[in-house]
């Protein structure tokens, strides 16, 4: 029952307005799902999605990616690593460094910064920089800038690339933060207290990108010329300590597709998804033409709304359970005489035969309704 309310008078109602959308009575579609429909689609997915993987993780196969570890061969302030390239790498050449078991994700880690100190804010009192907790003050009480523990645990390495014969090749360290991280995030004008670390350094910006994995990649430099297959020297100025958290440092050589760096996971993720289509379309086909079943057609549901086909071995289970000829539509009677003559005997006895074969019509539309072997 709808509810009525009276407002000045006039009787209100909850009855939304009789529009056909409010009411309802949009045009809808809803695909019927047939064998053939869904097969179709199933191929269509995998033809797309199998020729696509095949293209991504071939062009990220095609990457030249090369990784040296280091921290094992620097044991002072600055050592010089073998670093042998097995491919010849076109320019531009990425330049990485690598560190294994940091946990950057962890919240804590993540919360202690200033952003406001870091865009060029002057801090008078700890509170200020509340959020930077625990690196606020260092040992003598004087105020950090930058503050937190992003900022003081800023990787500081720094690496030269020569060739075996000494001449150098420039690794440029232009460019190499977010354009919005230059223009607006880091400044450091006139601030008090006086940065202790060039917080306008990219190499800065750059780390203070947190990663959201224990083991991650950041970009050192840019090599703008050609790297042949062979033995260079890194001269590597050893600074930061990876000893305290069980950690390894290294350094990555990496050229880079319209998809950026060696990843194959995306033409992986592909190939698996349109190759289990393929297989789901082939078994699909094979349990429709092999074991499938008729359908109802719709365009003969219009003239025959609810026309029941009975299965050969319903019929004959019916036939030995009822004792009669039965011949898919209609049924006689067996047992019963024709009936004779005009006289009124003869009319009920043509009476009482119509009776059993309505009362058996009957019987026997139950059993087939009982069961689930049937076709609309």
């Amino acid at each position: 029952m709808q509810e009525v309310s009276m407002s000045a008078g006039v009787p209100q109602t909850n009855r939304p307005a009789g529009t056909d959308f409010k009411q309802q009575r949009l045009s809808a579609w809803q695909p019927v799902l047939t064998p053939f429909c869904v097969i179709s689609t199933f191929v269509g997915i995998a033809a797309v999605l199998i020729p696509l993987g095949i293209m991504l993780l071939t062009t990220s196969l095609g990457v030249i990616e090369f990784v040296q570890r280091y921290d094992t061969s620097c044991h002072g302030l600055t050592c010089d690593v073998n670093v042998r390239l097995e491919k010849d790498m076109k320019a531009p050449v990425y330049f990485y460094y690598q560190v294994e078991n940091f946990y950057q994700n962890h919240r804590r880690y993540m919360k202690s910064r200033s952003d406001a100190q870091l865009a060029g804010g002057s801090v008078d009192s700890p509170s200020d920089i509340a959020d930077c907790d625990p690196m606020i003050t260092d040992d003598d009480g004087n105020l950090l800038n930058p503050c937190g523990l992003v900022a003081r645990s800023y990787f500081n390495d720094t690496f030269a690339l020569t060739t075996m014969k000494g001449a150098r090749i420039n690794i440029s360290e232009d460019n190499i933060a977010w354009a919005s991280d230059v223009a607006h995030k880091f400044k450091s004008v006139n601030q008090v207290p006086a940065p202790d670390i060039n917080t306008t350094n990219q190499h800065f910006m750059v780390w203070m990108r947190a990663s959201p994995m224990s083991t991650f990649r950041k970009l050192w430099g840019r090599i703008d010329t050609d790297l042949r297959a062979d033995t260079y020297i890194l001269k590597v100025n050893n600074s930061w300590d990876v000893t305290t958290f069980k950690g390894t440092k290294s350094v990555v050589f990496s050229t880079t597709s319209f998809l950026g760096g060696r990843n194959p996971f995306l033409g992986i993720a592909y190939l698996v998804v349109g190759f289990a289509y393929l297989f789901l379309a082939i078994g699909f086909f094979v349990k429709w033409k092999g074991f499938g079943r008729v359908l109802g057609q719709l365009k003969d549901m219009a003239s025959k709304p609810f026309e029941m086909v009975r299965p050969k071995a319903q019929v004959e289970l019916i036939q030995t359970r009822l004792p009669m000829d039965f011949d898919g539509v209609g049924m006689v009677d067996a047992a019963s005489p024709p009936a004779v003559g005009t006289g009124l005997g003869d009319q009920n006895a043509s009476n009482n035969t119509k009776e059993k074969k309505v009362e058996k019509q009957s019987m026997l539309d139950d059993d087939v309704m009982r069961s689930d072997n049937f076709t609309l």
